[in-house]
C-alpha cells in the first residue's frame, strides 16, 4: 500500500504521480485527510487516496 509520504518523496525525486494515467496533485483539505490527491477533469474535482495513485518515472531516451 502506497502512502502519501512515499508519493511525495518520489515526486521530489522527479516522478509524476498518476491515477489511471492522469496526473494528480497533492492538495489535502486538512490534517488527516484520507483523500489528499486531487484531479481536475475540466468540469469537476475528484479526490483519491494515496493507495489509488502510483509514482511514474518517464523513461529517458538518449538523443
Amino acid at each position: 500500500m502506497t502512502t502519501s509520504r512515499q508519493l511525495l518523496a518520489a515526486e521530489a525525486k522527479g516522478a509524476e504521480i498518476l491515477h489511471n494515467g492522469a496526473p494528480v496533485i497533492h492538495w489535502p483539505r486538512g490534517k488527516g485527510d484520507r483523500e489528499p490527491w486531487l484531479i481536475y477533469d475540466g468540469t469537476r474535482f475528484t479526490r483519491y487516496p494515496a493507495s489509488a495513485c502510483v509514482a511514474y518515472w518517464p523513461s529517458k531516451r538518449p538523443n
